[in-house]
């Protein structure tokens, strides 16, 4: 357990910025960079989400590539 003043830092930070006090957080950061740490850290969530979407689409347009591939193959 901690001095009263690191529980009270811990509580305040966990109060600004409740999504990014679970994590790893520096101590010595302020509310405005707790507040930009929380907004980089939801940014790249929502890339990474991007990321699986454009995959997902990749992969069935390759799926359908090969599906034409395979019908011009009997074809020819």
């Amino acid at each position: 357990m901690g001095t009263v003043s690191e529980l009270c830092a811990s509580s305040f930070q966990a109060f600004l910025c409740p999504s990014v006090a679970a994590k790893a957080v520096p101590s010595d950061l302020t509310p405005e960079e707790c507040q930009e740490l929380e907004n980089i850290r939801r940014r790249k969530q929502e890339l990474l989400a991007d990321i699986q979407v454009e995959k997902k689409k990749a992969n069935k347009d390759v799926q359908e590539h090969r599906r034409w591939q395979n019908r011009n193959v009997w074809i020819d």
